[in-house]
């Protein structure tokens, strides 16, 4: 029988997801190569070789069972659903990351995982907190508002998962953050599902950033899992926030934006690029800030701690300022957020103009890799290619 002590049962999730999917990925690599379910590096990958990308099913295995052994449904019926939604998530992120499967069949699926947590679950947004003026919502809108919200976070973990240890360190550090929090008002089954996701995500992140022979992916199947989830987090944190608790936070629509940052943030701004250049926003290049500093450090694990660090001390300021109102805190983060996501590319510029960086290797990291037909631009992209840590 699981222990009944809420920090001891907390801990137990954290320790149990880590080492359940630290035990299953060996296994999962090895199946993987066999029948060769492995990512084939293409122009816009940033790596080389053959590796497994079905990460997300040792995460899955690992938070179901847990999730299973140590949350009383009976508490918060809700948490059922939510595994229900990661069933249809899972399914649908392991056909993706097998085969390929049609966009919009993709977010037919992710509003189905949506749909149940809203209706079933019972779970929507019911209040803007007074942003633009908004308090409480209709039904209706906050339905609305609630799909919108699930799946623009759950597909912004899915666009900058591209280089290894960034979508997972991402997750880890706002799981962990919400875990603590939702522990500390006496919500211990959503720190419950936190912290087996920090605990499952930990697990994954040490082989995602490995060099060895068991080095995987989370996939398509790991990366919508987590931003599905945190969805389902971030819609309690912001209703909960709505009435008194131990530790109420000021703002919480603006502050859910800070914690959530560089997936949101850097989404926004890639998908306005495209289309100011008159291109689909979904057209795949090399807009994303971490493809910018990839370029500049040459190291996955480099880029990836500035980027999680940035998140963090984002994540501080927007706790200080909190008490700000919604609007102008967000002012705040656009800007800040801006002008940090802009100064790789200013750099980069730089050099170009100083001659250190040829033009030609400008516009490649601007583009799909693949349309420069020379001899340096096919050296560059091998180079590119194989920056590892």
């Amino acid at each position: 029988m699981p222990p009944t002590d809420p920090l001891t049962r907390t801990f137990l999730v954290f320790i149990l997801a880590a080492v359940i999917t630290a035990i299953s990925i060996p296994t999962i690599v090895k199946v993987a190569r066999i029948k060769q379910l492995v990512d084939i590096p293409n122009g816009r990958t940033s790596h080389s070789g053959m590796i497994p990308s079905l990460g997300g099913f040792a995460i899955f295995i690992a938070v179901c069972f847990t999730l299973l052994l140590f949350v009383d449904f009976g508490v918060n019926p809700g948490i059922q659903y939510l595994l229900v939604g990661l069933v249809i998530v899972l399914f649908i992120g392991l056909k993706d990351d097998i085969l390929v499967i049609d966009p919009y069949k993709k977010l037919l699926a992710q509003i189905a995982a949506a749909s149940t947590v809203i209706f079933l679950g019972d779970l929507h947004f019911t209040s803007l907190h007074g942003f633009l003026g908004i308090n409480e919502m209709p039904p209706v809108a906050g339905y609305l508002l609630t799909v919108f919200v699930i799946i623009v976070i759950t597909n912004s973990f899915n666009l900058i998962d591209g280089i290894d240890g960034l979508a997972a360190g991402t997750g880890i550090l706002i799981s962990l953050l919400l875990g603590v929090y939702f522990f500390h008002i006496g919500q211990h089954q959503l720190a419950v599902i936190a912290l087996a996701f920090t605990g499952a995500y930990i697990g994954f992140f040490c082989f995602n950033i490995s060099k060895g022979n068991n080095k995987i992916f989370m996939g398509d199947t790991g990366s919508l899992m987590l931003g599905f989830t945190l969805a389902f987090l971030i819609i309690h944190f912001n209703e909960l926030n709505l009435t008194p608790q131990k530790m109420n936070i000021a703002s919480a629509p603006a502050v859910s934006f800070g914690l959530l940052i560089v997936p949101l943030f850097d989404t926004a701004r890639v998908f306005l690029l495209r289309v100011l250049r008159g291109k689909s926003p979904f057209t795949p290049d090399k807009q994303h800030v971490h493809h910018k500093l990839l370029y500049m450090h040459g190291s996955h694990l480099k880029t990836c701690s500035i980027i999680i660090g940035f998140n963090m001390a984002f994540i501080m300021m927007v706790m200080v300022l909190q008490h700000l109102r919604i609007i102008e805190l967000m002012a705040v983060e656009l800007f800040i957020a801006g002008v940090f996501t802009y100064l790789p590319v200013l750099l980069i510029r730089r050099k170009t103009r100083t001659g250190n960086i040829p033009y030609f290797t400008f516009k490649e990291i601007e583009t799909v890799p693949g349309q420069n037909p020379s001899r340096e631009g096919e050296a560059r992209k091998k180079r590119y290619s194989e920056m590892e840590v």
